[in-house]
């Protein structure tokens, strides 16, 4: 069994300038400004411009990540996370990577397209989440089912659950596209969590704008967007290349990209 740990405990000092960010943010204030809402507005009333404004999100969402990769530089055993993503990513390998010019299939039950979309959720996550159990595990299985929902808004496996065949097969791009957004969920859950069930408790107010901020977005796609490609490894590679051995030969570098331990 992997993944047993203690409750998410980020270092505070770690945290304080992402807590500041966004006690200005859900307040409608901007690092070194006055309140964007109006001197007469309530103080826990947050501008609804500044919370959809890409830039302040993006500033937002910046220093929730630099904490989180903080923490993990420190200990490098953070939320038991770095062993737990390693495995997962293993597991969602062998379960979506296309061998020996086979696709791979999840078996699906369900008489409509959204019961078989729901059963492709709970397989899918199942055998990507594995054995782990703990805080590891935890986040490991909401990361998986956030992967798992995206997917099926997918048109490549979106098509095959409108067919009552109750299955779905995975080519080389999909399972590409897999493994890089479940790493991005992996981070982007982390975070999240540790916002929801910490820095709440200094900002109250996140309660009520939770739905309006797209950090957890923004962080997913940060993590997609300098992780390993397998596809483009397997072309760096030559025609010999296996994409299921690359997928596990990428794990342990992907993990570290994700979790900000490769220095970079």
């Amino acid at each position: 069994m992997v993944g047993t740990s203690a409750p998410l405990k980020p270092h505070a000092g770690n945290w304080r300038t992402a807590t500041t960010s966004l006690r200005h943010f859900t307040s409608g204030k901007t690092a070194g400004a006055g309140r964007v809402s109006g001197a007469c507005a309530p103080v826990d009333t947050p501008d609804p411009a500044l919370l959809r404004d890409p830039i302040a999100v993006d500033e937002v969402a910046r220093r929730q990540l630099a904490a989180f990769w903080l923490d993990m530089r420190q200990d490098h055993d953070a939320f038991a996370l770095r062993q737990c993503s390693e495995a997962a990513v293993h597991r969602l390998v062998e379960l979506t990577a296309p061998r020996d010019g086979t696709r791979p299939t999840i078996v699906v039950s369900g008489r409509t397209v959204e019961e078989r979309a729901d059963s492709f959720v709970e397989v899918f996550t199942r055998g990507v989440v594995g054995d782990a159990v703990g805080i590891g595990g935890l986040l490991i299985r909401r990361a998986a089912v956030t992967t798992a929902r995206k997917a099926v808004d997918d048109e490549a496996i979106s098509r095959q659950l409108e067919s009552p065949g109750g299955r779905v097969s995975f080519t080389g791009e999909l399972f590409c596209m897999i493994y890089k957004l479940f790493l991005g969920d992996v981070v982007a859950t982390v975070v999240k969590t540790i916002i929801q069930e910490k820095i709440r408790l200094v900002v109250p107010v996140l309660r009520l704008t939770d739905p309006v901020i797209d950090v957890s977005g923004w962080i997913a796609a940060k993590i997609i967007s300098i992780i390993p490609d397998p596809c483009v490894e397997v072309l760096d590679r030559g025609p010999e290349a296996a994409l299921v051995t690359i997928g596990h030969d990428l794990v342990a570098p992907s993990v570290e990209r994700a979790l900000g331990l490769d220095g970079s």
